[in-house]
């Protein structure tokens, strides 16, 4: 009896990860241009989330924007809304200031950081490097019981892609509670048995 316990606690902690990944790839890349802060009607992009996702059992998340070409002096403001919601909030702005190499702005909201990756002319990449940009205005929570959310841009750049990156820790449920069922279910056996008997 002690090992079947030991074994079943054991259990009660037991999850398994789930991953979602979703990229909204625009054929041809979307060309923003845009003087102000705020992105245009035609500059927001929609990604989609799991149905299975909680904020509570999150363990990684990450938004990336694939672009290339900024050639302006303006910050790339980026901003989210939930889909067909004209109230947006502004997540981060950040000047790339690479002329026209191609680069990757990825947002961790695991650790609330945001991190910039440059492509180099000899097709190497920087590597994720931390630009120490707070992403204070964007938590977890805001995704719960959403099925999609969009992600809007204002800058000068092309827009190669945008993608959605989530990992989860999926709780198993708790063998204690089969077990007491199976209990149950074996305890009606001798009932059964006398009842065929007569």
């Amino acid at each position: 009896m002690l090992c079947a316990s030991m074994f079943i606690f054991g259990l009660s902690g037991a999850a398994f990860s789930s991953t979602w990944d979703y990229t909204n790839a625009l054929t041809p890349n979307a060309l923003i241009t845009n003087d102000s802060s705020i992105p245009n009607s035609n500059n927001w992009y929609t990604l989609l989330l799991p149905a299975w996702y909680d904020s509570d059992l999150v363990t990684e998340f990450t938004i990336s924007t694939y672009g290339y070409g900024d050639n302006s002096a303006y910050t790339i403001d980026i901003w989210r809304r939930i889909v067909n919601n004209t109230t947006a909030q502004k997540i981060v702005g950040f000047d790339v200031n690479n002329g026209t190499r191609p680069f990757i702005l990825e947002m961790n909201l695991m650790d609330g950081n945001l991190y910039r990756n440059y492509q180099y002319s000899n097709g190497t990449w920087s590597g994720l490097v931390d630009t120490t940009k707070d992403l204070s205005n964007v938590g977890l929570p805001f995704f719960d019981g959403l099925a999609s959310f969009q992600i809007g841009y204002a800058c000068h750049f092309y827009l190669d892609k945008a993608t959605l990156h989530i990992e989860q820790c999926q709780p198993v449920p708790e063998p204690t509670t089969m077990l007491l069922l199976g209990s149950g279910m074996i305890g009606m056996v001798p009932f059964i048995r006398r009842k065929f008997k007569k």
